[in-house]
């Protein structure tokens, strides 16, 4: 990425962190996937899970691995 600017997106997240609630949703899931992707220089990014129905919450996260996240392209 040598010569190559920040979009403004990036430099609005340089060094930041991020809370995401909701992560383990569809919407979710595809956001997760974009800042990660797409923000190198992401601090960290908090993830808040709450255990459903039969699922506890490390397995709500486990599941967030398991295939592919991004069906789209979306960049």
């Amino acid at each position: 990425m040598e010569g190559e600017t920040e979009s403004p997106v990036q430099q609005l997240f340089r060094g930041a962190g991020v809370l995401v609630t909701g992560g383990t949703g569809f919407l979710g899931q595809l956001l997760i996937e974009k800042l990660l992707r797409s923000c190198p220089n992401l601090k960290t990014l908090f993830l808040l899970i709450r255990a459903k129905k039969e699922k506890t919450e490390e397995k709500r996260f486990a599941q967030l691995f398991e295939g592919p996240v991004s069906w789209l392209d979306i960049t």
